[in-house]
């Protein structure tokens, strides 16, 4: 509180209501009220930028080694096959115990590539691009 001013009268709740009070000016008016015109906002320049991505063409997975980009490290890549047992081996050295053939010729269908799932991998990263089933 400033010296010379003299403290706010005390609340009396039996009056009720509000009664303005009327206190004694001291020291320099108020200034003025300033008017406040809506300032003019400078356009703002923001950049995007856009980065438009081609979806990956599909690519089909065969026998033989496919040029493709790898989904892992990006990189523009002709693929390393490898040949996996998968289904087909199996059954058909079922098939083949089954007609009798148990003493090492169930064996042969793991020793053909023709039967086997093809395995494409990136020759950068060694992940695993795709694979060619031969029964799905």
């Amino acid at each position: 509180m400033q010296q010379g001013q003299a403290p706010p009268p005390p609340y009396n709740a039996s009056q009720g209501g509000y009664q303005p009070q009327h206190y004694p000016q001291t020291g320099a008016p108020y200034p003025p009220p300033q008017q406040h015109y809506p300032m003019q906002q400078q356009p703002q320049q923001s950049s995007v930028q856009v980065v438009v991505q081609q979806p990956a063409a599909a690519v089909s997975f065969n026998k033989e080694p496919v040029t493709t980009t790898c989904p892992h490290c990006r990189a523009h890549i002709t693929t390393a096959v490898s040949y996996v047992n998968g289904l087909a081996p199996w059954l058909i050295s079922g098939g083949l115990i089954l007609i009798g053939c148990w003493l090492g010729c169930c064996l042969i269908p793991f020793c053909i590539d023709d039967l086997k799932d093809a395995e494409h991998r990136c020759p950068n990263c060694q992940q695993v691009v795709g694979r060619h089933r031969l029964i799905s």
